[in-house]
């Protein structure tokens, strides 16, 4: 949180915020995806390699606490590709603050989905690197060897067709059910939009709370679905018969405890992801109505009329809902203007 909101140092003169560090909506949201990305996998990196050991110890030799004790001990190892992860998810959160709110709300999952599948070529590059970096090769050669010959670029192509739609399914279930949960939560974590940086990192950590493991609850279930499928397919491959091997692997025990590491695991990634994202949108909005007063501000200081903030563009918003902050009554004079042409027409209409 402090390495995102150092740069939105602020003075308050009463109702009036004057940002002492501008920034743009579009550096502000590129920031809150670059964060989402580092927190999202300072606690995800283990808790993704911890759920892999849980879900290969089918025959459940070891307690679920040493698999966790034995990932913690070996944390430099477990960091292998973090790099990569790092800008795959990034990128990733970042493609979602950016799509515009309206096709996020006509279509949540339709909009996630469309968004995995034609950013998939941009995403599986780093998913490439990691891949080759956990198996002990360096950045710059993986790179040279995937995308400097004909071989390793057809590679690619047929990779990244075979990664698209599950990037696209896994984009839906994260935030494709986040943007479809956000219209229906927030207006129960605050009645009106944050007005202060305080605020607004209070409003995206409460919101982060409760959408965070509901989404963590859907995709957990669903990649257990899949996760056990390839694990019974690997079962198959082996020796002995077909009911034996569903029988070993499909105990309720077994699920279980792959379901409660891989909830875990999302639980954390995505509240911690949710957080940025919640807050850089809040941020965001906050600056634009700023400099939407610092320009009504700037007219009225050159005397170019006496313009007014409306109450449809003074909105203090943090995704999908809207919040009105100004209300102004109309003038005087305009009131006035307005009764007398009532009792004219009133009195054309009792004539006629």
């Amino acid at each position: 949180l402090r390495c995102v909101c150092s740069v939105f140092a602020r003075r308050q003169s009463g109702r009036i915020w004057t940002w002492t560090r501008p920034m743009s909506e579009e550096s502000i949201k590129l920031a809150g995806g670059v964060a989402a990305g580092l927190g999202a996998n300072v606690m995800g990196i283990p808790l993704d390699r911890f759920r892999v050991v849980v879900a290969q110890d089918v025959a459940m030799a070891q307690p679920v606490g040493v698999h966790l004790n034995s990932t913690l001990r070996n944390l430099r190892t477990a960091y292998t590709g973090g790099v990569a992860r790092v800008c795959m998810k990034g990128t990733a959160s970042t493609l979602n603050i950016f799509t515009p709110r309206e096709l996020r709300e006509l279509g949540p999952f339709t909009a996630s989905f469309l968004t995995g599948i034609l950013a998939a070529p941009v995403l599986n590059v780093p998913r490439m690197l990691q891949l080759a970096k956990i198996n002990g090769e360096r950045y710059p050669a993986a790179a040279k060897r995937i995308f400097a010959t004909g071989v390793g670029i057809r590679s690619f192509v047929t990779n990244t067709a075979i990664f698209a739609p599950g990037e696209g399914l896994r984009m839906m279930l994260c935030f494709g059910t986040k943007d479809f949960l956000v219209p229906h939560v927030q207006p129960r974590v605050s009645p009106r939009a944050p007005r202060t940086t305080a605020e607004a990192a209070s409003h995206a950590a409460t919101l982060a709370a409760m959408v965070g493991p509901a989404v963590a609850f859907v995709e957990s279930t669903a990649a257990l679905a899949t996760e056990t499928a390839s694990t019974v397919h690997a079962r198959l491959g082996g020796s002995g018969s077909t009911t034996a091997a569903l029988a070993s692997v499909l105990r309720p025990r077994y699920i279980t405890r792959c379901w409660t590491s891989l909830f875990a695991k999302n639980v954390a990634g995505n509240t911690t992801t949710f957080f940025f994202m919640f807050a850089a949108t809040s941020y965001a909005a906050m600056a634009r109505e700023q400099r939407h007063v610092s320009s009504i501000q700037a007219r009225r200081a050159d005397g170019r009329g006496d313009e007014r903030v409306s109450p449809s563009t003074a909105v203090h918003a943090s995704g999908p809902q809207h919040y009105h902050t100004h209300h102004h009554q109309p003038a005087p004079s305009i009131l006035a203007q307005s009764s007398a042409e009532s009792s004219s027409a009133s009195h054309i209409l009792t004539s006629s």
